[in-house]
Order: structure tokens, then sequence, then C-alpha cells
């Protein structure tokens, strides 16, 4: 167990470091391994706006992503999205994924 930290003072607790947060809004990553994606794919679950999906067929799956599942293989793997235009959530398989970007909130 930590000891308390008798001596802060609010101004002291100003400058405490704190989490470090970034921006992925407008990012499109390189999905170049199958690291890069499923890391791409942690950072979308945890991103608060819409992204875009375009799938290796070519077509396209706009919203917000609310679950994941990481299996062993990508084609066991899935996202899980509530697209924009709708509340029917669908699900992405990860070996389906040719390209990702950050789209924003709406």
């Amino acid at each position: 167990m930590s000891e308390p930290q008798r001596n802060l003072t609010a101004d002291g607790l100003e400058v405490v470091e704190g989490t470090e947060h970034h921006k992925n809004e407008g990012w499109v990553p390189e999905l170049a391994t199958e690291d890069d994606l499923r890391h791409a794919l942690e950072e979308a679950f945890d991103y608060r706006g819409h992204v875009t999906i375009t799938r290796k067929d070519g077509t396209q799956a706009d919203g917000y992503i609310f679950d994941r599942r990481n299996g062993s293989t990508l084609e066991n793997s899935v996202v899980r999205l509530i697209p924009q235009n709708s509340h029917q959530k669908i699900s992405v398989p990860y070996s389906d994924i040719a390209a990702m970007a950050f789209t924003g909130r709406d």
C-alpha cells in the first residue's frame, strides 16, 4: 500500500501528470499488417466518433463502433458498429477490412 501524500496543495495538483489523449479525427491508418489492423480497430473502439470502414469488395460502412471481438485469426474477429443512417447493428469481419478512416462526430 502506498503512503499518503501529505504535502499536496491545489497548485501542486495542477501539474500532476495526466493521461495523454490523442486526436484521431481525420486519421486514415495504414493497414499493412495484421497488427496495424488490430491496433487501428482498438483505437476505433476507444474513439467517440464515426469511422468509415471500406471492405475489400469496395462497399463501405459508416458509423459508430460499439464492440469488437478479437479472435485468434482475422477471419474469426469482428468489429460491430451502428451505421450512421440506421439503428441496425452490423458486424464486419476483420478479414473483410481493406481501409478505415476516423471521420468524426455526427
